[in-house]
């Protein structure tokens, strides 16, 4: 996956700009390209090279459909998917590094595009998110 450079300083602090985005994607030769959502154009997503212990900040831009891919497939009786919450929402989480807990994708802590609605444990204060 390609590596992902910092857009620029924030806080003393190097920041990474992350689009979440509707994309198509060819997973395996011998099938056709796939709807796919993921990261900056990319699936799994793109990688992030750092060194240990020191921060950075993440910039997420949101502009995946207000329609889930599996719209009628969800169960809305499994935790997390029942009304109020829409069935397009946010939970963010990285792999392979130290995270906050209040910034690795605790499942109330979703968020939609703009922010215009947010889960019980979000908190704007403990994430660098943009819409």
């Amino acid at each position: 996956m390609p590596v992902l450079q910092p857009s620029g300083i924030v806080n003393g602090f190097p920041r990474y700009n992350i689009a979440m985005s509707q994309f198509t994607q060819k997973l395996h030769s011998q099938l056709p390209p796939t709807t796919l959502w993921g990261y900056n154009g990319l699936y799994p997503g793109p990688t992030f090279e750092m060194r240990s212990g020191m921060p950075v900040t993440v910039q997420f831009s949101d502009s995946l459909p207000t329609t889930h891919l599996l719209q009628g497939a969800i169960d809305p009786t499994i935790h997390g998917s029942e009304s109020p919450a829409p069935f397009v929402r946010n939970v963010v989480h990285l792999h392979g590094a130290r995270i906050l807990p209040e910034s690795d994708g605790y499942p109330e802590a979703w968020f939609t595009p703009g922010f215009t609605q947010t889960g019980p444990f979000f908190d704007h204060g403990s994430l660098y998110l943009s819409q």
